[in-house]
């Protein structure tokens, strides 16, 4: 094993800079120092699971290396990303610079991270972003919802949200000002996390089958990280919005989030802009 690890040592004496998906990183990420895995990028894009749709699969097949990030460097690494409003978690694409070593007791190859790009990331969260309406676009589908006609008054509305949350009462908060006689469903689905697109997309499938009972659909969410909001850049989350026959009201983030829904479909800002618009 020591042989090992002086002939890593050899062949990589410095520190090098690698590109990679993260995973594993969200069931360890309340540990102090943090062992998560880099998934080779270009490998990951094409075994990825669902399209765009964010859950990395193909570990068989995607070439990947055990990497770490310990206390002495998470902090600051941690603060750099989140001037960017991003943070660490399972899909994020980084680039980030460390030392390769071995851990002598078991020969296990180990990429140890010092640095991060924070650049790099954002960059690949508004790459996802366009690659969902690019192909929305190839599909003859980005203008479909912005050309639906939005009923007059549109009173009967299906609420796809987290329910109980705040943007969820900002939303009905922002109803009740008003003189007109508003009838909420809300449809209870997960805003962040692997349970997003599954939920969501129940959720719209829902309100189609009953399109005849509503007059318009809002799809809102409150703020967060890019990592979270970037969750929304989802191939088939947008095309259900884009083919949906209920005009959808989009309202994802703050005033500064825009995502791919954003660009496809009816766009308020905020829960009680959209409330508000309505």
């Amino acid at each position: 094993n020591r042989t090992i690890a002086r002939a890593v040592a050899a062949a990589l004496p410095g520190e090098v800079w690698v590109a990679g998906v993260v995973q594993a990183w969200d069931r360890k990420a309340h540990d102090r120092h943090v062992f998560f895995t880099l998934l080779d990028a270009d490998e990951a894009e094409r075994t990825r699971v669902g399209g765009a749709s964010g859950a990395w699969g193909g570990s068989t097949t995607a070439a990947a290396i055990e990497a770490v990030l310990f206390a002495s460097a998470r902090d600051r690494i941690e603060a750099k990303l989140a001037r960017e409003s991003i943070q660490m978690a399972d899909g994020l694409k980084v680039r980030v610079r460390g030392k390769v070593g071995v851990h002598e007791d078991r020969s296990r190859v180990r990429f140890v991270v010092e640095d991060i790009d924070a650049r790099y990331s954002l960059g690949e969260l508004a790459l996802q972003r366009d690659e969902v309406v690019a192909a929305l676009v190839r599909e003859g589908l980005a203008e479909r919802q912005r050309e639906l006609p939005l009923p007059t008054p549109s009173l009967r509305v299906a609420l796809i949200t987290s329910v109980g949350s705040d943007a969820y009462h900002d939303f009905l908060s922002g109803l009740r000002g008003s003189p007109y006689a508003f009838d909420v469903t809300p449809l209870d689905v997960r805003v962040q996390g692997p349970d997003l697109q599954p939920t969501v997309l129940a959720a719209l499938r829902w309100a189609a089958t009953h399109a005849a009972a509503f007059d318009v659909a809002v799809v809102t969410r409150g703020g967060g990280s890019r990592v979270d909001l970037a969750q929304w850049d989802n191939l088939d989350v947008a095309r259900a919005v884009a083919t949906h026959p209920l005009k959808c009201v989009v309202a994802i983030g703050h005033h500064q989030d825009v995502s791919a829904l954003d660009r496809i479909a009816a766009s308020c800002k905020t829960p009680t802009e959209a409330a508000g618009w309505l």
